[in-house]
């Protein structure tokens, strides 16, 4: 646990850290000090004007003077909303500037990382940060920042003018806001550790949402809703807890701020009857003094209070912020090197050379010491049993992975010394899974090549054989899919992706099981599909039929390797050009 010196020492850091997100907001920032300055001065007039009121307008009965205070008393509230107005309007734009640009810096970072990020950490938790998150940061600027502000200049002076009219009383006035103070540091760490753990919480319950509705085919198929229902209920009752927990501590912190409110008010009339009582002081002469200092203490001990509930705002948003700067100091993965090389003319010759790779360290191989090579415009067809590392094969080449050790080469060129936005418009991909996007075809096709026209991606699903399935289709091209895809068969996905591989004409085609779990009306629509595609490009066919793989040239055969314990992965690669076999590796 946090001491409350580290706790400090740890939110000095991260506001400064934050800095820099406010340096666009400086003119709004410096209108809203100007604002509560004069807000601060404003709310004195009041208890000013009405100790006027009282010794001179009531004292002397004088009408006029009673009508000029009145109008100022008026003027005073007029002036206290409209700044208040100006000052809100100025804190809701930082909040929802800040929010803006919080959650575009958080997104394209997060764009940025690695592969290997998204597979530590569910999609709902990241949901959670970049809205939850920054909503909360958001919501301290929009509301809470201008009200501090506010709230500390007008105590500091109210108590000003209570010392200047009797400072005996100013000082027993003021005798318990050091246990304010003390209070609220001490529960300073407790309101965010709260906060941190239900924003937790809340994450988690977000990542099990987006799980469960993804996975809605296969918990209907299994009869699993009242299963995944317990889950769920379980999960939202540790959430209630945490929330629970989280609110007790706030309401805790109310009831000693009241509490010490309560201690104050008795202690000015406590000691006010005093001087009445030991005749030190007549009624006629200290009743516009009292009424000034009660209506000071109506100033003071209300605001005191707010901010000591806005400190716990602010602790909440430090939470947060600790919590979104998690993911911005996430270094990106795989890191570029320099010189890199961009690469023209790229012919497509693929080379793994001495190539070992493992996601956790070393401890579990997935692939070890493979060697092979692919001349351009050649075809490497990939077999092997499920979860051999094929897959992982095609992620190094795409650098979604760096290797452990041994080096992948592009027209002799290591792939670390190539821009990696260089590097992947030269590989197209169709993936085993045919992910679609829930916009129309022309969207999901036009996603590989944004400036693509609309010939070249007619042409380019024409030679993925998708054109005349597409056309059929009531709005064609402009056919919304729906999510994942749902509106149309996987064999017609597999096409749309091929077309969206092929769309950014690419040197190397990667085709990952690309006639996996579709009919045979579709396989051979796909295959036929794929035939001239490959043609003239490196080619990394993934697959588990045999009459491609008796056929194939070049054939990396994969072993069983980490799928089974304890096995070390194993290849074989066969260079059948020359009809001449290749070394095994392992």
């Amino acid at each position: 646990m946090p001491t409350q010196k580290d706790s400090k020492g740890s939110d000095l850091a991260m506001v400064r850290r934050f800095a820099p997100f406010l340096r666009s907001y400086y003119v709004q920032l410096v209108a809203i000090l100007l604002t509560v300055i004069l807000l601060s001065g404003v709310n004195i007039c009041l208890p000013l004007l009405i100790k006027s009121i009282i010794d001179g307008a009531f004292v002397d009965r004088n009408a006029s003077l009673l009508i000029w205070l009145l109008a100022g008393v008026a003027a005073v509230y007029i002036a206290r909303n409209a700044l208040f107005f100006a000052s809100r309007s100025w804190s809701v734009q930082i909040g929802e500037g800040l929010a803006f640009d919080l959650r575009r810096a958080l997104f394209e970072h997060i764009q940025g990382l690695g592969l290997a990020f998204y597979q530590k950490i569910k999609p709902g938790k990241l949901t959670s940060r970049l809205m939850g998150d920054v909503a909360n940061i958001q919501e301290f600027f929009r509301n809470s920042l201008g009200t501090m502000g506010a709230d500390a200049l007008t105590v500091g002076l109210v108590m000003g003018v209570m010392f200047v009219f009797d400072w005996r009383l100013a000082l027993v006035s003021s005798a318990v806001l050091p246990l304010q103070i003390i209070a609220c540091h001490r529960m300073r760490v407790g309101i965010k550790q709260t906060s941190r753990a239900a924003a937790e919480q809340l994450s988690i319950v977000h990542g099990d949402l987006v799980e469960n509705f993804s996975a809605a085919e296969v918990v209907k198929s299994f009869g699993q809703e009242d299963h995944e229902a317990a889950v769920f209920q379980k999960s939202i009752e540790l959430t209630r807890q945490a929330q629970i927990s989280q609110r007790v501590v706030h309401v805790r912190q109310k009831i000693i701020a009241d509490l010490l409110i309560g201690l104050g008010y008795m202690v000015v009339l406590g000691y006010a009857g005093l001087l009445l009582i030991s005749n030190s002081v007549t009624w006629m002469d200290y009743s516009g003094t009292f009424f000034l200092f009660w209506m000071c203490l109506g100033l003071v001990y209300p605001r005191v209070a707010s901010l000591i509930s806005e400190a716990g705002k602010f602790q909440r948003s430090l939470a947060s912020l600790e919590r979104v700067y998690e993911i911005l100091d996430v270094r990106p993965t795989p890191q570029e090197t320099k010189p890199l090389a961009k690469l023209p003319g790229i012919q497509g010759e693929v080379e793994f050379r001495n190539v070992c790779f493992s996601y956790d360290g070393g401890n579990k191989m997935i692939l070890e010491n493979m060697s092979f090579r692919v001349p351009a415009g050649k075809t490497l067809v990939i077999a092997g049993p499920s979860g051999c590392g094929k897959s992982t094969l095609v992620n190094l080449l795409l650098r979604m992975f760096d290797p452990d050790s041994g080096n992948i080469l592009i027209d002799g060129t290591d792939c670390r010394h190539i821009r990696l936005d260089v590097l992947r418009q030269q590989i197209g991909v169709a993936f085993q899974e045919c992910f679609l996007f829930n916009r129309s075809i022309l969207e999901n096709i036009r996603y590989a090549r944004p400036n693509a026209s609309i010939e070249e991606i007619e042409n380019a699903a024409k030679k993925a054989n998708a054109h005349d399935f597409i056309t059929r289709l009531r709005d064609g091209y402009h056919t919304v899919v729906g999510e994942g895809g749902e509106v149309l068969s996987r064999g017609e996905r597999q096409r749309i992706t091929l077309t969206r591989a092929i769309l950014i004409e690419p040197k190397i085609l990667i085709l990952d099981e690309a006639t996996a779990s579709v009919d045979p009306e579709s396989e051979r629509a796909i295959l036929k599909a794929i035939e001239p595609i490959m043609q003239d490009r490196t080619t990394l066919l993934i697959t588990h039929r045999r009459e491609i793989i008796a056929k194939a040239k070049y054939l990396l055969r994969m072993g069983e390797g980490p799928a089974l314990a304890g096995v070390r992965p194993t290849y074989q690669y066969l260079d059948r050009s020359k009809e001449t076999p290749g070394k095994t590796g392992g």
